[in-house]
């Protein structure tokens, strides 16, 4: 199955201006991007109450195909029953079945439930290769380099809580930047659900490495395209069980916030160190350059939209349709 394009312009780095004119085909960011090191990423999700979250792995997987990231493992931070299986799924799906999962091993007030997690796990063919998340964050951060690996999250804070208090130092050694999916003003999901507001505010102000937030994606609206691709695909799974077989799209919070650590972020999206993130009770943090700040787009919503469709449909290396 392939995308067509309409005439779009990417701007990639160091190669200028790449144009896609009306092709059919499949146009994938591996033939022009050019060869930069790798990022080595850890993807902190809760992947349970909506399908965004699917859609950033399925992002970061297509990223990683392409020669931008080096994926170390996946973080789950909720709950379900259907969760380690689904994320594996995913995993297997992108030829990434040995990726080691974390899972969070307490408990969240009111845990939350899902429209597509056991549909999509029923994909799984292996046993995921799961463990205790913090003590996967030591086994990874103890044997990478100093300053070497970037944590992106999308969904709640218990595993980085449950890091900051047991590995502070490890983390201001190893890790470089951690970026974070949630409201800068009064957040209302991500940094309160659960009962986790205090927990949100304990990361946000003692993490000792510099942290970013980010909360656009709202009217980005992707996932419209993957109604003709393969049944077997757990991407197209989660959208169809989550919103239905006309593939109305969802809202890409958690996708924009991978594509704001790709090879391109500089192109697309701006840093600001001045203001505050404010949370629900009031309480404030106070920006402040290389320590905390928030990011935004510099691209049109229709250039973020168009991205990510081209990530979340690009199939597997080496896919085959038979």
């Amino acid at each position: 199955m392939f995308i067509r394009l309409q005439k779009i312009c990417y701007q990639w780095i160091a190669t200028g201006l790449l144009c896609a004119y009306a092709l059919t085909g499949f146009a994938t960011p591996a033939k022009v991007l050019v060869d930069l090191p790798l990022k080595k990423v850890i993807l902190e999700t809760d992947i349970t109450f909506d399908v965004d979250d699917v859609g950033a792995l399925a992002t970061l997987h297509a990223l990683a195909d392409n020669g931008q990231f080096e994926i170390l493992a996946v973080m789950y931070n909720e709950v379900h029953a259907d969760g380690i299986s689904a994320i594996h799924a995913i995993n297997e799906w992108y030829q990434r079945e040995d990726l080691p999962i974390g899972a969070f091993r307490g408990s969240l007030k009111d845990p939350d439930s899902s429209g597509y997690l056991t549909d999509v796990a029923k994909l799984s063919s292996t046993p995921p290769p799961v463990q205790d998340a913090l003590e996967l964050y030591r086994q990874i951060l103890t044997k990478h380099d100093d300053r070497s690996i970037t944590i992106i999250s999308v969904g709640f804070l218990p595993n980085l809580d449950q890091l900051l208090t047991h590995e502070k130092e490890l983390i201001q050694a190893k890790v470089s930047e951690i970026v974070v999916m949630g409201g800068r003003h009064r957040d209302q999901f991500n940094f309160i659900r659960h009962d986790l507001l205090n927990t949100t505010k304990r990361v946000l102000t003692n993490w000792p490495t510099p942290l970013k937030v980010i909360d656009f994606g709202h009217n980005v609206i992707t996932g419209t395209d993957l109604g003709d691709k393969d049944p077997r695909n757990p991407i197209r799974q989660a959208f169809l069980s989550a919103r239905g077989d006309d593939f109305p799209g969802r809202s890409s919070w958690d996708q924009v916030a991978v594509l704001s650590v790709a090879q391109e972020a500089e192109d697309w999206f701006e840093t600001s160190s001045e203001g505050e993130i404010i949370f629900i009770d009031g309480e404030k943090i106070k920006l402040k350059p290389n320590w905390r700040s928030v990011v935004d787009p510099t691209v049109s919503r229709e250039f973020l939209e168009t991205t990510i469709e081209l990530f979340m449909n690009q199939p597997p290396l080496d896919f085959n349709e038979d």
